[in-house]
């Protein structure tokens, strides 16, 4: 079994949960125990907490449950009294069986037709056509009626039939976008921006040659999507360029992202570099001119002093830090502070005289000058 680790501080676990744990199990009460300590006791099976200089049995002393007359219920515990209850129902909405259940007596219950789950829907109110039973007014309320309505509109207090959604998705599709096919810019073919003719709403017509449309200029790729019947001007349709070559130093267009391999290669000139990946280079670039070294350090107890300072001259103050027993190399939890350039180590309780503790901070040093 390995060595436990000696806690010399508290422990704040921030409110989180503390999971398959188990308290110490010992077969006697601990000696020398403070306030609030606790332990499983193996002998009886029972835990204890300290308190007022006594061990206490926090796990209860009920030893048995038995039935009484009358349907009552003996709970026999260790140290007594011993403890009966009684039930008392008044025998005309609440009953005692024959073998000592609780039940509601039929003479209870207002509609004896709820005992047979047998309540028909014409004992409902009978409510208008297209009409349901709900509640829309997003809040916690009664049951009301719900409007059903057989053509879509947008209204959050009603409910549409499957035809009134299939009609509006009809209509929909009806303005939704139709490839036209190819246009030719140079020539107008077919005729867009003279004299258009049967130009319908949502038609769509790919730039097969750079011409002009209207007064812009357009590139092979580019499209053109109408926004409304028969349009005239350029400002009834939407133009979606495709015109983007291969960006350059001179020349605006598309460009690939780099990958990180590339981009610490460094060799392509065509891709671009996003913050984050010159940052990876970086950092990566940066670590590798940097060494990791240790400091050692020695705590020496004087019953007195819980706190020690020790400087160091790391490139920064995220260092790490450990500290063991000197005597058996195992690592003991303190109190550990980063300050600017140097490190604090407390304890709860101060180390007894002459017992050593060995500080160990590791951190890097900046080897580029």
């Amino acid at each position: 079994m390995a060595s436990p680790k000696s806690f010399l501080v508290s422990i704040d676990l921030n409110k989180n949960e503390l999971l398959n744990a188990a308290i110490q199990n010992l077969a006697t009460a601990p000696s020398n125990p403070v306030e609030g300590q606790i332990y499983f006791n193996t002998t009886d099976k029972k835990p204890y907490l300290y308190a007022n200089a006594a061990w206490i049995c926090i796990g209860g002393d009920i030893e048995s449950l038995a039935n009484a007359t009358n349907g009552g219920l003996i709970v026999t515990n260790g140290t007594g009294p011993n403890v009966t209850l009684k039930i008392d129902v008044d025998d005309s909405s609440l009953e005692l069986s024959g073998t000592g259940k609780l039940q509601i007596k039929a003479s209870g219950i207002l509609n004896s037709m709820i005992l047979t789950n047998t309540i028909a829907l014409n004992k409902l109110v009978q409510i208008a056509n297209l009409r349901l039973l709900g509640n829309v007014s997003g809040a916690t309320a009664n049951v009301v009626e719900v409007t059903v309505e057989t053509a879509l509109t947008d209204d959050d207090t009603k409910i549409p039939t499957s035809g009134a959604v299939v009609d509006a998705i009809a209509a929909a599709l009806v303005s939704a976008v139709k490839n036209k096919g190819g246009y030719n810019a140079a020539t107008n073919t077919p005729d867009l921006d003279t004299a258009p003719s049967g130009v319908k709403n949502g038609d769509m017509y790919t730039v097969t040659a750079d011409g002009t449309f209207f007064t812009v200029a357009l590139k092979v790729g580019d499209v053109l999507i109408s926004n409304q019947d028969n349009p005239t001007l350029v400002t009834h349709w939407t133009i979606v360029e495709r015109n983007l070559d291969q960006a350059t130093e001179t020349i605006p267009g598309y460009a690939e992202i780099a990958t990180q391999a590339e981009v610490t290669t460094g060799t392509d000139n065509e891709k671009i570099v996003t913050p984050l990946k010159l940052k990876e280079e970086e950092e990566r670039f940066y670590n590798a001119k940097k060494i990791t070294s240790r400091l050692f350090f020695t705590i020496t107890g004087n019953a007195i002093s819980n706190s020690w300072d020790f400087g160091h001259d790391f490139d920064d103050d995220y260092v790490v830090v450990e500290v063991c027993d000197a005597i058996s190399k195992d690592t003991v939890i303190t109190g550990v502070t980063r300050l600017e350039g140097r490190v604090n180590i407390s304890f709860n309780v101060p180390p007894a005289s002459g017992k050593q503790y060995l500080v160990v901070i590791v951190g890097n040093y900046d080897t580029i000058s």
